[in-house]
């Protein structure tokens, strides 16, 4: 499963090619091509990690019901990473796109939902910047759009917060979560 951000069809160097001509956009934003591994085993590989999806998922829940209706939801996970949140909505009979610009995490992500038997059709792949969704995706809304811990990662978080808005459809939530950086008291 590979997308690009134009077509949702293409390949890795289309991407490149692609990726190249955002540097501009990208400019100080960390991507996870090269904290993939350490992210996918450290922090969701941990029992830490587990708890942390399952506290994200019960608080979902609640939208998920007030907004659901026999056809489904269209969501939007934003900087979807491994595609665990994507995975959640697509067997619960969502549909999903899941970008994310990291090849590494998106490599990842792609695996995942292979080895989850979610069908290919419910899941669509980008491989784009936030900051670019509002224009590859023109016209488009959803009914949910996930940003979990992302923002904070970015060189200029307001202004993509503020893309991002758009792509909510009236009546329908934006779910953001943050780094805690008093965390670190609890690892103590």
């Amino acid at each position: 499963i590979t997308a690009d951000p134009k077509t949702e069809t293409g390949s890795s160097a289309a991407y490149d090619k692609y990726m190249s001509k955002q540097h501009n956009i990208l400019a100080g934003d960390i991507i996870f091509d090269d904290l993939a591994e350490r992210f996918a085993n450290k922090i969701y590989g941990s029992e830490k990690g587990d708890l942390r999806l399952t506290l994200l998922w019960e608080d979902l829940q609640r939208h998920i019901t007030l907004l659901s209706t026999a056809t489904g939801l269209e969501v939007l996970d934003a900087g979807g990473g491994l595609g665990q949140m994507s995975i959640k909505f697509a067997r619960e009979g969502h549909r999903v796109l899941l970008c994310e610009p990291s090849v590494e995490m998106m490599t990842r992500a792609t695996l995942a939902i292979q080895e989850s038997a979610v069908p290919e059709t419910v899941i669509s792949l980008a491989k784009c910047p936030l900051q670019t969704l509002s224009t590859q995706f023109p016209g488009r809304d959803f009914d949910i759009v996930i940003c979990h811990a992302v923002l904070e990662w970015l060189a200029e978080p307001l202004p993509t917060l503020g893309s991002l808005l758009p792509l909510v459809k009236p009546g329908g939530f934006l779910s953001l979560a943050f780094y805690n950086v008093e965390s670190i008291i609890w690892k103590n």
